[in-house]
């Protein structure tokens, strides 16, 4: 049987390669905004936007790992706020800081209250000289517990002078909320102190020399071709699945090679795992939807289908109360509907005849998509409901 990858740990997502290829000035300016951090200063808090797979996660734990290496006193702790949500459980203040202490060796017993938890924390944290909490996929937290986050954001800006919070997500509703939507005591500190680095989408080339890169180190020599790599590239690219997409085209058309004694990748291999890995990335992109986005599919997956203007008056009135908060107003919604039908999830189909009131639409999941979507929907709200 023949093996063709050499490291699989290249090919997991927690992977943090020793360069950072494409993203210069993502990474200039994460540096710039932790800089203080180096001389036992408050660094800034930084929010990092980009579609799915745009490496804004890997930028930052490279900053942030280099910045542990070069600085005495430095630490930094990593909370993935969609883990919470996949296990089934709501992320709290509570849990975050026991999760923070026991990665320290320090025991938390669940049954201690939370002022003590609390103190401990609080304690603890002061010894180093900076510290910065990093929360990927924060908008899971505001989502579901936007005053939980405030108390997080509160402790971390008043009560804890040498911290900083990273936040981390793909969804561009985050930036206003964060700026305009907090309460008043939270913007003065947190917001005041937040900063914004972007992260834009790769080339095609750019692709193919990140997965080159992983390749060289990931693979054994001799069991792929550049024209493979291209290959994944290109499909990659044109069905906008960025840089997750190709290292987990890779990696699986690798396995499937393997599977079957081949010594080789082929396109052939590529092909075959290219139809299933969409399925899976589809639910991972419904699930990590913003909140407007989320109530509409929920809304039409339990009606099959219904009047837009019926949907837009449900939206503006009773969504925040059967769904996940932010955004009720008109502009929201048409923005939110417009997401879905670019991403081919809903159909608006337009009825009556003439102009005006004689003409209305119905709007509907995608016959294709309907079951993708109830699974997704169903895992997204058991994991937020415990």
């Amino acid at each position: 049987m023949y093996v063709i990858i050499k490291n699989r740990e290249v090919w997991e997502e927690t992977y943090v390669p020793e360069r950072i290829l494409y993203r210069d000035e993502a990474i200039s300016k994460l540096n710039y905004f932790l800089k203080p951090a180096l001389e036992g200063g408050r660094a800034y808090n930084i929010l990092c936007v980009g579609d799915y797979g745009t490496g804004k996660t890997v930028c930052v734990r490279y900053v942030v790992r280099d910045l542990e290496r070069k600085a005495d006193g430095f630490k930094s702790y990593y909370i993935n706020c969609a883990e919470y949500a996949r296990e089934r459980k709501s992320i709290t203040v509570g849990r975050i800081i026991t999760q923070c202490l026991r990665e320290d060796g320090i025991r938390v017993y669940l049954t201690l209250p939370y002022e003590v938890k609390l103190d401990m924390f609080k304690k603890h944290i002061l010894k180093y000289k900076s510290v910065v909490f990093i929360l990927d996929e924060v908008d899971y937290y505001l989502s579901n517990r936007r005053n939980d986050f405030e108390t997080f954001a509160y402790i971390s800006s008043r009560l804890l002078p040498n911290t900083a919070l990273v936040l981390i997500t793909n969804k561009f509703w985050v930036t206003d909320y964060l700026f305009k939507s907090l309460d008043i005591r939270v913007q003065d500190t947190f917001s005041r102190r937040l900063r914004v680095v972007s992260f834009g989408d790769y080339t095609e080339d750019e692709l193919y020399g990140i997965l080159l890169d992983r390749a060289r180190i990931g693979f054994y020599e001799g069991s792929y071709s550049d024209e493979v790599l291209r290959y994944i590239a290109h499909i990659s690219y044109v069905n906008g699945w960025r840089a997750r997409g190709v290292i987990n085209i890779a990696r699986s058309a690798a396995e499937l090679a393997e599977a079957r004694g081949e010594d080789s990748i082929k396109t052939v291999h590529v092909d075959e795992v290219a139809n299933i890995l969409p399925r899976e990335e589809l639910k991972e992109v419904i699930k990590r939807l913003d909140p407007p986005a989320l109530n509409i599919l929920n809304y039409l997956r339990i009606r099959k289908e219904a009047l837009e203007q019926e949907v837009l008056e449900w939206f503006k009135s009773r969504s925040p109360k059967l769904g996940v908060r932010i955004g009720t107003s008109r502009s929201t919604f048409y923005s939110a509907l417009s997401r879905l039908r670019g991403m081919g999830l809903v159909r608006s189909e337009v009825r009556g005849r003439g102009r005006g009131k004689g003409r209305y639409a119905i709007l509907r999941i995608v016959e294709d998509y309907y079951d993708l979507v109830e699974e997704s929907l169903n895992e997204l709200l058991k994991g937020a409901s415990s």
